[in-house]
C-alpha cells in the first residue's frame, strides 16, 4: 500500500490546528467517495484455523474458520476464499458476514505437498484486505 502524507486543518474554540496525518491509500470503487462516511480502513480478516483432511482417493477436504470485520459497524463485508496447488485453482468460495466455517473439497495433483488459502475481503465502500495461509497435506 502507498503511504500518503498530507496536511489536516482543523479550526478548533478558534485556534487553528495543523498536524501531518499519515494513512494508507484507500481502493475505492469507481464513483464512490469513500471519505463522505469516513472508511478509508480496509476489513480485517482473521483466519482462525485451516486442515486439510484426506477424504477418500486422492481427495482432501480443506477446513476453514475465518472472520472478516468492518471499521464501520452495520457495514456488511463480502469475502471470497480460493484454495490453490501452485499456479492451479482448485476449489473458491464466496460469501458475507463476519464468520464463516467452510468446507471445500479438492482434489490436487499427486506431486502437491502444500496447499495455498487466500481470503480477500471487502467493504460496501471497495476497500480490500487479502491473508494467505498454508495447509500441508500428508499423502
Amino acid at each position: 500500500m502507498a503511504i500518503k502524507r498530507r496536511t489536516k486543518m482543523a479550526l478548533n474554540q478558534g485556534f487553528l490546528q495543523v498536524g501531518i496525518v499519515e494513512r494508507s491509500r484507500p481502493r475505492s470503487k469507481p464513483g464512490v467517495d469513500s471519505s463522505l462516511n469516513g472508511n478509508d480502513v480496509a476489513p480485517t480478516v482473521r483466519i482462525i484455523g485451516a486442515a486439510a483432511m484426506r477424504s477418500g482417493g486422492s481427495s482432501f477436504v480443506v477446513r476453514l474458520r475465518l472472520s472478516v470485520r468492518d471499521v464501520v459497524v452495520g457495514d456488511r463485508v463480502s469475502y471470497s476464499v480460493t484454495v490453490s496447488a501452485g499456479a492451479k485453482r482448485l476449489a473458491g468460495r464466496a460469501g458475507s458476514g463476519e464468520s464463516a466455517a467452510l468446507a471445500l473439497r479438492v482434489t490436487p495433483p499427486q506431486t502437491t505437498r502444500v496447499l495455498v488459502i487466500r481470503v480477500s475481503a471487502s467493504d460496501p465502500v471497495g476497500n480490500t484486505r487479502t491473508r494467505s495461509t498454508t495447509v500441508v497435506i500428508r499423502r
